[in-house]
């Protein structure tokens, strides 16, 4: 069976376990529309920041994300 050949320091060790507890996704509430998105990304009606920048991609994806957080709340 395969061994380390050096012991692992602590330092790497929590750097490896840094993810294993990870929180909820970040989510944002976009201001103009009030609608659910991943933070730094386009809502699903295609508002950034307040300003329409593409054309409307509802996906149902993210209708199930709207769904799951309104329940969260």
């Amino acid at each position: 069976m395969a061994a380390g050949q050096n012991k692992k320091s602590s330092s790497k060790q929590g750097k490896r376990r840094g993810h294993d507890f990870m929180e909820n996704i970040a989510l944002a509430i976009e201001t103009t529309t009030g609608e659910y998105h991943l933070r730094h990304h386009i809502s699903p009606f295609g508002v950034y920041k307040g300003k329409k920048v593409a054309k409307s991609r509802v996906i149902g994806s993210f209708n199930n994300m709207n769904l799951l957080c309104n329940q969260l709340k």
